[in-house]
């Protein structure tokens, strides 16, 4: 089975079935329908068939006929796949957001304090000289990371967790006497 044969059904399953604009599941089943494809077999039978296009191909043939025919989409469902893409765009980078950054002193110690969002919530992070810490919201401890020098010579990278601020910062100004 070429794209073209699944895009032609695909076309004409999201034209005469309105549930299909909703749901790729329902899509999937009136496609394999449209293509003689038997669903009342088991599940491993269904998806071990060698006769039928794989699911995704029809999800994404539903996403190029959608593009070209604006008029074949339900519009709360593509807002809630455009918001679904972009935080899960904004997990997988791992991107941060709403930066907002400052100078803060702890124990005499300058600190910079930058505090973010990524798509799992919020983090601050304190930069020291001798390493940083963090603190997801949430969280109960605070993260410090800071490297050693190994007896292979090399750098490695050491986690260590504590219940406050002041007691990371004075555990990383020790790090560096």
């Amino acid at each position: 089975m070429n794209m073209k044969q699944v895009t032609a059904c695909v076309h004409a399953e999201l034209r005469s079935n309105e549930a299909a604009r909703k749901n790729d599941n329902a899509l999937i089943i009136g496609v394999l329908h449209r293509l003689g494809v038997d669903t009342s077999v088991p599940f491993d039978q269904l998806v071990m068939n060698p006769h039928r296009p794989n699911f995704e191909s029809i999800t994404r043939a539903r996403r190029k006929v959608q593009e070209e025919f604006p008029e074949l989409r339900d519009l709360a469902t593509a807002s809630r796949r455009k918001m679904n893409a972009e935080a899960y765009e904004a997990y997988a980078r791992n991107k941060k957001r709403n930066i907002q950054e400052r100078q803060v002193t702890i124990n005499d110690v300058p600190l910079t304090e930058r505090r973010y969002s990524t798509a799992l919530g919020y983090t601050t992070e304190w930069r020291h000289p001798n390493g940083n810490i963090s603190k997801k919201d949430g969280d109960t401890s605070f993260t410090i990371v800071h490297f050693v020098k190994g007896m292979d010579g090399n750098d490695h990278r050491v986690f260590w967790h504590t219940s406050t601020l002041v007691a990371a910062v004075e555990y990383l100004n020790k790090q560096g006497e």
